[in-house]
């Protein structure tokens, strides 16, 4: 037994030995900045059609008024450029590693908690305590965590001879989403930003917009289960939850986090079922930040429409783990808070533009 354990202990230093030596043996370059980074689900939205709560859209038990209308009203016809969104809501452990980078880079973002957890720091809990402004500065440092972290994978595997990956590339090239102005500075500093200039076409990490947000909440395809239809595409009920195949407390408890299952605190993301995009926690858990401000919704035909800044307002969406079932359904838009707060039932979910 003894031989055994001492020639087992020469050939893993003989193999460490010769994976030194041998050019031609080496790992593949990663563009990964974190073991919690997110994996994301591409979307390509077929244009929705808009429909007034009272018509096809079921009514609620409760008094429904604009917050419980959700983003796609009546008469509005909205068509979404493609996006991909992330499987779940940020976790701390992302968001510690990035921050942790950014604050050496420049950057000025606030801490952010493993969820409701205080001093217990559990990594694959929902971030919380972040504001709007933490969550635009923080998207943008990943953005430049990435692309650095890619940059530095394609000159190894350059000097190495070799292959690079497309995933590898595109990272290369991302830029950061949100700056002062058109053709203005990165914003780095949560404490300078207020109404940014957000340019898509830079592929970085971003907040979605309400009417992606929805979307990717609500879409069912050709599944007509608990879903009304929305031009193209049948859509979850407004008065149901994120996955969900019917609108009482059974349903909601199979996907969704609220004050009824939670034990009174966050809990880990993707542990409920997930929606038809495989998305997890879309409603419950957290809320969710959205980039948009709190102005009237437009009516008519737009393309990726983003609600105007008309005050320090922000909106979030989808419920946390202390809200009753009637602030989790899918249709209840327009809470919103100001864009400097921050809250142990607010956090953040991913996007990026194709």
């Amino acid at each position: 037994m003894k031989i055994s354990k001492i020639y087992s202990g020469v050939v893993v230093i003989l193999l460490a030995a010769l994976l030194m030596a041998c050019p031609g043996v080496s790992a593949k370059p990663s563009a990964k900045v974190s073991q919690y980074e997110n994996t994301f689900v591409s979307v390509t939205p077929v244009k929705v059609a808009g429909k007034a709560v009272g018509t096809d859209n079921p009514s609620y038990t409760s008094t429904v008024g604009d917050n419980y209308a959700g983003a796609f009203v009546g008469d509005r016809t909205v068509t979404i450029s493609p996006f991909s969104i992330a499987t779940t809501e940020l976790t701390y452990g992302l968001w510690k590693d990035v921050r942790d980078w950014a604050i050496t880079n420049g950057y000025v973002i606030g801490m952010g908690k493993s969820g409701t957890r205080g001093a217990k720091v559990e990594e694959n809990h929902p971030v919380t305590s972040v504001s709007w402004q933490d969550a635009i500065a923080w998207c943008n440092a990943y953005t430049e965590m990435k692309a650095a972290k890619a940059k530095e994978a394609i000159k190894l595997a350059r000097e190495k001879n070799l292959s690079i990956s497309g995933e590898i590339m595109q990272a290369s090239q991302m830029k950061p989403v949100y700056y002062d102005k058109e053709g203005g500075e990165v914003l780095k500093d949560k404490n300078k930003i207020s109404t940014p200039y957000m340019d898509k076409k830079a592929k970085g990490f971003r907040l979605p917009t309400s009417v992606e947000w929805e979307y990717a909440a609500r879409y069912q395809g050709d599944d007509a289960t608990n879903a009304v239809k929305l031009g193209e595409a049948y859509f979850t009920r407004l008065d149901s939850f994120a996955g969900a195949k019917g609108n009482d407390a059974a349903a909601c408890d199979e996907v969704a986090w609220n004050k009824a299952n939670s034990d009174g605190k966050t809990q880990p993301v993707a542990m409920k079922k997930a929606n038809y995009l495989g998305l997890y926690d879309m409603s419950g858990n957290v809320h969710e930040w959205n980039y948009d401000g709190v102005g009237t919704l437009k009516t008519g035909e737009e393309t990726d429409p983003v609600a105007s800044f008309v005050d320090d307002k922000r909106v979030v969406r989808g419920g946390c783990w202390n809200n009753d079932l009637p602030i989790l359904v899918l249709g209840y838009y327009g809470i919103s808070t100001n864009f400097t707060a921050f809250h142990l039932g607010v956090g953040l979910r991913l996007v990026k533009s194709l």
